[in-house]
């Protein structure tokens, strides 16, 4: 008996441990193979409008450093926005700024707790078009909107745990001689 509870108790642990590690793991990976875990440089150029491109960004320090390329001079505003819930008005930064023909480096200081610069140009708007980036600082287990996914995943581990302190409470009471352990499980 005592070798079917230990291997009963050792099972639940792997248990535990793939429920709390798959659905982190299956968090890498969204539609479009974006990696979503940590704050990337993109892959594919941002179009502001159809003359000029966000080639390169990272962000670093509370700075966007921005590749931009233009194939034509024209300037081009930014804004950052604190992060926040609901509606409201704030501070935000805005800064416009010429960018010549060819490739430019700009840098923009964001606000908030996971950064976004917005940009738009006089053609960009005529087109009803804003590019933006977003940076990611926060560590969050879960990212993304909530699934049925993540609902099952935490009732399975909370079920697995509620078996596995059952079990070993169990397992106490019926390894125990002693009536003062049988009186203290019960």
């Amino acid at each position: 008996m005592s070798r079917i509870l230990s291997t009963l108790t050792v099972l639940i642990a792997v248990a535990l441990l793939a429920g709390a590690v798959g659905p982190a793991a299956a968090q890498v990976e969204v539609p479009g193979g974006i990696d979503t875990a940590t704050s990337p440089e993109p892959s594919t150029e941002i179009v502001i409008d159809g003359e000029t491109r966000v080639t390169d960004w990272r962000y670093e320090d509370g700075v966007f450093v921005l590749q931009i390329e233009a194939e034509d001079g024209k300037p081009i505003t930014f804004m950052s926005v604190p992060s926040k819930r609901g509606s409201g008005g704030g501070q935000a930064n805005v800064k416009r700024q010429y960018v010549a023909r060819g490739n430019n480096t700009v840098r923009f200081r964001a606000q908030g707790s996971d950064p976004v610069v917005t940009m738009t140009t006089a053609q960009s708007i005529e087109e009803g078009r804003v590019a933006y980036v977003k940076a990611t600082t926060g560590i969050d287990l879960f990212r993304g909107p909530a699934t049925w996914g993540y609902v099952w995943a935490a009732g399975g581990i909370s079920f697995l745990g509620g078996v596995g302190a059952v079990l070993y409470y169990a397992r106490e009471f019926l390894l125990s001689d002693d009536p003062e352990v049988a009186e203290r499980v019960l």
